[in-house]
Formats: structure tokens, C-alpha cells, sequence
């Protein structure tokens, strides 16, 4: 309304009943020279009150709600946290227990242990290490074993095994045996040291060796006198003895051969070990080798009433040749033409023989014994095994015999294998078969070799 109290405009103003209670209010604008009358009627106002009201409430609610649902997710969100944070803390105890625990066995194995990499970041040993190394830190221990094996990087295996001579505090020398362990960590290369004290190992090897050599002395130079006299005294006079006596001189004869069998295959297993084993390899015919298996054992199988026999295959025919050790070729066919005696019955025949292709010659010997058992397939390259037959089939024997024909036939590039069908197993025809097969040689040129 206008200062003159006309109306400069009016809005919103519904027919009402004159009855309505009515709610009035007036602002003044001075500036404008006007003021503004506002009429509502009482359920207007009370309509707009109540809208109002109800949008507040519905507002109020969505945000109680929401405040509520922040509160639940947070308190399940603390919850989780503190079950992680005490799963964590079980775990970190774990894990504490099992490094105090790895410390405990690092430190007190009986092996020395040090471990270290290229970049010196990395540096530990045990008690044992410090020990044999003489020091006194982790430091000390890894400088002095480093200054004593090539440097790990160089290692083109991942394994290696040095023999290294270390002086002690007490100023003692100690033979330690160190194999080094080239291991890929974290992107990292570390090497891992075992250090064993092999003093002891080495006076028992020597002490070995000395008691070998007293063997040899005295035990082989008179068992070969007395072996040879008593087969002497057979010959001469074995015809002219009362019966008994010559029982007994035949039983003398045997166990002093056995004796002199046994002195020999210790002998050669000492060379073996010693790496001191001569195999001078030659081209001899195949012939030639079985013609003298049988020569020097054909009176092996006459004393057992066996026969030998030589068997050839189709291509034996064709003359073929092998590269090998004449001597340690006999020594092979005495071993095993032996034991094919051994269990051969009485009566029976031993077939030796060899087959020939392109590539190989494959020598054999073939007995009719009760054969093998399965269980004993496993160990019967083994030295000193247990027996492999029942009481009833089981021969006498030093047990060295097949060990000794194995190391001898791979160190001459050959291999060693058998067949058997075992009568203990229920199979039929029983019988054992032994393989060594050598590369033939196909090269007629005259030349030696020799290995150790």
C-alpha cells in the first residue's frame, strides 16, 4: 500500500468466509514509501505449520537414520579393526617365536653356518662357524671364508664344495670340508656356507688306508703261498691221501681261496675309493674276451660239475671289437661267472655270449639258478648286502662281488644290468641273466687310453 493507503498491488487473495479467523502482519519499507500487508487466514497458516513441520521431522528422521547407520558401520568397522589388529599381534608373536626359534638352531647347530651376498649388506655365521674360523664376529667370519673360496658369483653351478685348511685361535690346522649353496632371495644372490670339520673323517681315512696296506702285506703275499702250496700238495699227493685227509686238504684249498678273493676285492674297492683304480682301455676283438672268460674259469665250473658254454648271437659272426681293459674284463667275467656257478645245479650249464649290433656289444651270462627275488632287485649292486636268497639258495659270498663288477664296468664307460626270473616268486624257469653292454668300436685305429 502506497503512503495515500491505496494498494500498490495485491497477491494471492482468495474469497474466504467472513467467519475465518484471520492472522495479519505489516512491514514498512520507509525508502520506498511503502509497507506490505500480509493476510492469511488461521488454517492457512496452520496448513503451512504442519507442511513445514512434517518436512522437518521427515529430515530430522533421515538424518537420525543416517547418523545411526554411520554409528553401527563404525562401530563394526572398529570392531573388524581391533580383531585384525589382534590377529596381527597373534601373528607377530608367531612370528617372533619362530625367528627366536630359527636363531636357537642357527646358532647351535653342529655344522658351521655362514651366509652372506656380494654387497657385504648381509653378513651372519654361527657359533660353530666362528668357532672353526677362530673369530670372534659375523664380520670377521664372513672376510676370512671369503678370502679362502672363489667368489660365489663365479660359480657356474649352483652347488660347490671346497676343501679348505683352517688355523684355529689355538693355532691348529683343521681340515674343513665347505660346500657353498648359491641361492636367488628377493632378487638377491646370497651365498650359503657349511663348514664340517673333516679332520677326523681324514685320520680315519688314512687310518684305513694303512690298515689296507697291512692287508696287502700281510695277509695277501702269505695267503698266495699258502693257497698255492696247498694246491701243490693236492697235486702231488692228493691220489696217495687217506680219504679223509683229502677232505680236508680240498676244504683248506677252498677257504684259503675264499680268503685270497675276499684280500683282492678289498683291495680293489680301496682303489675305487681312493680313485686309484688304472683302467687301461684297448681294442680287443670280442672273441678274444669271451675265449678268455672261459679259459681262466672253465676250471671254476669243473670243480662244481658246470659246464661253460659260449653262445653267440646271429651277428656275432661279423667279428666285432670293444674298447676296454683286458685285465678288469676278466675280473668282471670272474665275478659274475662265479656266482652263475654258485647257483647253477650240479649238472648244469652256464652260457656266456655276446650280442652284437651297429652301435653296441652287449656281453652276458646266463645261469639256471633259482633266480632273484624282487625284493632284493634294489640292492644287489650294493656292498656287503644282506643276503638275497632263503638259507636253502643262498651261496657263499663276501657280498663285493657285483659291487666291484658295477664300479669296474662304469669306469669304463659300459653299463650293468640283469633279468631274472625267481623260483621264490613262483615264476617259471627260473634263471638270471647279467648284461655289460660297451659301445662297439668301429675305429681301427690302434690306440689306448687310460683313466684313474
Amino acid at each position: 500500500m502506497t503512503s495515500n493507503g491505496e494498494r500498490a498491488f495485491v497477491s494471492g487473495r482468495p474469497p474466504r468466509d467472513p467467519d475465518t479467523p484471520v492472522f495479519r502482519a505489516r512491514k514498512e519499507i520507509p525508502a520506498l514509501d511503502l509497507y506490505i500487508d500480509v493476510t492469511r487466514t488461521k488454517p492457512a497458516v496452520l496448513q503451512n505449520y504442519w507442511q513445514r513441520t512434517l518436512v522437518f521431522v521427515g529430515l530430522a528422521t533421515i538424518l537420525f537414520l543416517t547418523v545411526i547407520n554411520a554409528a553401527i558401520r563404525a562401530r563394526r568397522q572398529s570392531t573388524q579393526l581391533a580383531q585384525a589388529l589382534r590377529t596381527s599381534e597373534r601373528h607377530r608373536e608367531r612370528i617372533r617365536v619362530a625367528q627366536s626359534e630359527f636363531d636357537a638352531i642357527f646358532e647351535n647347530v653342529g655344522d658351521g653356518l655362514i651366509v652372506y651376498n656380494d654387497n657385504n649388506k648381509l653378513h651372519r655365521s654361527n657359533r660353530k662357524a666362528r668357532e672353526l674360523m677362530g673369530v670372534s664376529s659375523d664380520i670377521e667370519a664372513v672376510q676370512k671364508l671369503r678370502g679362502m673360496v672363489p667368489p660365489f658369483s663365479q660359480m657356474d653351478e649352483d652347488v660347490a664344495v671346497h676343501r679348505i685348511q683352517i688355523t684355529t685361535a689355538e693355532n691348529e690346522s683343521v681340515a674343513v670340508q665347505c660346500r657353498v649353496m648359491k641361492l636367488h632371495l628377493h632378487g638377491d644372490y646370497i651365498a650359503y656356507n657349511v663348514l664340517q670339520d673333516i679332520s677326523a673323517e681324514e685320520r680315519l681315512v688314512a687310518a684305513r688306508t694303512a690298515f689296507v696296506t697291512s692287508v696287502n702285506h700281510e695277509l695277501r703275499t702269505p695267503l698266495t703261498s699258502l693257497a698255492g702250496s696247498l694246491e701243490i700238495l693236492h697235486d702231488r699227493f692228493g691220489d696217495s691221501m687217506p680219504k679223509n685227509a683229502g677232505k680236508l686238504l680240498s676244504m683248506a684249498t677252498r677257504n684259503a681261496d675264499r680268503l685270497l678273493v675276499l684280500v683282492n676285492d678289498i683291495l680293489t674297492l680301496q682303489a675305487i675309493d681312493q680313485r686309484q683304480l688304472s683302467i687301461q682301455t684297448e681294442r680287443v676283438a670280442v672273441s678274444e674276451v669271451l675265449s678268455e672268460a672261459i679259459a681262466a674259469n672253465t676250471g671254476y665250473g669243473v670243480n662244481r660239475d658246470v659246464q661253460l658254454d659260449i653262445h653267440t648271437g646271429p651277428d656275432a659272426a661279423q667279428e666285432a671289437y670293444v674298447r676296454v681293459d683286458t685285465v678288469r674284463m676278466q675280473q668282471i667275467f670272474s665275478n659274475l661267472i662265479s656266482n652263475a656257478v654258485k647257483y647253477t645245479p650240479r649238472g648244469g650249464t652256464v652260457k656266456i655270449g655276446a650280442e652284437v649290433d651297429d652301435q653296441w656289444v652287449t656281453f652276458y651270462v646266463c645261469d639256471a639258478g633259482p633266480g632273484i627275488p624282487r625284493a632284493a632287485h634294489d640292492r644287489m649292486f650294493k656292498r656287503f648286502a644282506d643276503p638275497v636268497h632263503s638259507r636253502e639258495n643262498q651261496a657263499n659270498g663276501t657280498g663285493l662281488g657285483l659291487a666291484i663288477t658295477r664300479e669296474l664296468v662304469l669306469r669304463q664307460d659300459g653299463d650293468v644290468s640283469f633279468e631274472t626270473r625267481s623260483e621264490e616268486d613262483g615264476d617259471e624257469n627260473p634263471g638270471t641273466t647279467f648284461y655289460v653292454r660297451f659301445a662297439r668300436d668301429t675305429d681301427a685305429a690302434p690306440k689306448q687310453g687310460a683313466s684313474a
